[in-house]
């Protein structure tokens, strides 16, 4: 899987990210037939904001994203380019919020960046900040959001994301580590080979799309509702699938859902890596 290019791809990304969240943040019910427009809507200002690494991040470095006002999209970037995030600011009502700030803190083995927005509410809403992050494949990432979406698309990274009650959305090969109060899971590894996966809800749905390699081992658990494209083994409150036998190359899933969990097997093309 070669790297992005986020010159290509930032803009229509952009254009989704912030689509939702005026969406999100300013909708209002339709005035009745016969009445006059509305004119108690909040006014609305925009602007999008870019945040670059200036440190030679080296190949182990740790990336940690912080954003409580909104959605986190990440992906692949240029390997030569380092970090680059664009960020779409909504500030809402009158007067307005003082702008917020996007806090970086960084040097060759680390990237960290922390949304902080005093100046605005959560209820009610006076501000919003969604993030597109593009990311050199290989580095380990941190994501956290309280009810915006994290969602990563054909990246290649080892993946941790926090949420309370945003939904987590993954395309990636690598290591995952997710875990969510509400929201909803949907992991789809690229390929074979992606070692680890844990994902946790605690009342969100998980769906797994699960390409299978040498060998897969699987944990299901917290709930019944389980469906699978394979025959899974009861064990006590766990349900297993082991295929493959016991190849040290298997990949693992441990997967935690205090609603339902779906496995669903991703047959690749010969040579394929992605679908």
């Amino acid at each position: 899987m070669g790297p992005g290019r986020p010159q290509m791809s930032r803009v229509p990304l952009l254009m989704l990210s912030v689509l939702g969240a005026v969406l999100c943040a300013c909708a209002f019910p339709s005035p009745r037939q016969g009445a006059p427009e509305p004119s108690d809507r909040p006014p609305l200002d925009f602007y999008v904001e870019q945040v670059k690494s200036t440190s030679k991040l080296s190949p182990a470095a740790e990336i940690h994203i912080v954003n409580h006002w909104g959605d986190i999209r990440v992906r692949s970037g240029d390997p030569s380019g380092g970090i680059v995030i664009d960020a779409a600011v909504q500030r809402i009502g009158e007067p307005f919020p003082a702008r917020p700030e996007l806090a970086v803190t960084e040097n060759s083995d680390s990237f960290e960046l922390v949304v902080r927005y005093p100046g605005a509410s959560m209820e009610p809403r006076s501000g919003r900040v969604d993030l597109a992050v593009y990311v050199p494949d290989g580095l380990k990432v941190s994501l956290e959001t309280l009810d915006g979406k994290v969602e990563a698309k054909k990246t290649a990274v080892d993946l941790k994301a926090r949420t309370r009650s945003g939904d987590v959305l993954f395309i990636n090969q690598g290591e995952a580590d997710v875990e969510t109060e509400s929201g909803e899971i949907i992991a789809r590894p690229t390929a074979p080979g992606w070692a680890t996966l844990k994902l946790y809800s605690a009342t969100g749905r998980i769906m797994a799309f699960l390409p299978v390699g040498p060998g897969l081992e699987v944990v299901a658990r917290g709930t019944t509702d389980i469906r699978s494209h394979w025959p899974l083994v009861r064990d006590g409150e766990h349900h297993l699938l082991l295929l493959g036998g016991n190849h040290r190359d298997r990949d693992q899933a441990l997967i935690t859902s205090g609603r339902s969990i779906e496995l669903l097997e991703v047959v690749l093309e010969p040579g394929a890596s992605e679908q």
